[in-house]
């Protein structure tokens, strides 16, 4: 068996019986004509717990970009993880009797899509050596308060654009590794096949 620090897998009395767990999984993994070690089975299971968490941690936070994991919906019958800031917070506003407040969000999906849009279509001047740049970025701050309620200025439209690209390299970066599970990006479709690899490092 694989080595975990300096002990294996079930040498003491200490981890016996969960190696008997493990053991059993892999027995019924290999009558289903999975061949694993009990070592890899519990490996693997970490993983995904780790993966849980992490998604849960990220999501919980109003700003980032929405994380997801293939077996979402068996893990979230599995575990019942709430971040442990926000559980902690939730516990404190509850003694003191009050609602907590949701957080508003500065940037929703329709509005980094319809941030997504404008640059594309404007790809081809943002491209144009001959063309200011922040002149285009202003356009899209003015047909964001026009015609989607929606105030800003256009360094943070800048940022949000940037932020978004990198969101979008790390998921695809990661996807094209091979024995990942896959992530997915909302914005995904529009990035890879309207605007392509090239925008994609602006």
């Amino acid at each position: 068996m694989e080595l975990h620090g300096s002990k294996r897998l079930g040498q003491n009395g200490g981890t016996r019986m969960r190696f008997k767990i493990w053991n059993n999984i892999r027995i019924v993994l290999e009558e289903q004509g999975y061949t694993f070690t009990a070592d890899q089975v519990q490996g693997r299971w970490s993983t995904l717990v780790n993966l849980y968490q992490r998604m849960v941690e990220n999501n919980s936070k109003p700003h980032n970009e929405k994380m997801t994991m293939a077996y979402k919906e068996i893990m979230e019958q599995v575990f019942n993880y709430h971040p442990e800031r926000n559980a902690k917070w939730l516990k404190i506003m509850e003694k003191r009797g009050k609602m907590p407040k949701s957080v508003k969000k500065n940037w929703t999906y329709a509005i980094d899509r319809e941030l997504l849009m404008l640059y594309r279509n404007r790809i081809y001047r943002f491209n144009n050596e001959h063309v200011n740049n922040n002149a285009l970025w202003e356009e899209i701050v003015q047909y964001l308060k026009e015609n989607a309620d929606y105030s800003t200025n256009a360094d943070k439209v800048r940022s949000r654009f940037s932020e978004l690209i990198k969101q979008f390299a790390m998921v695809w970066k990661h996807n094209s590794q091979t024995g990942t599970i896959r992530r997915e990006f909302k914005h995904h479709e529009l990035l890879s096949e309207k605007m392509g690899s090239r925008e994609m490092g602006r």
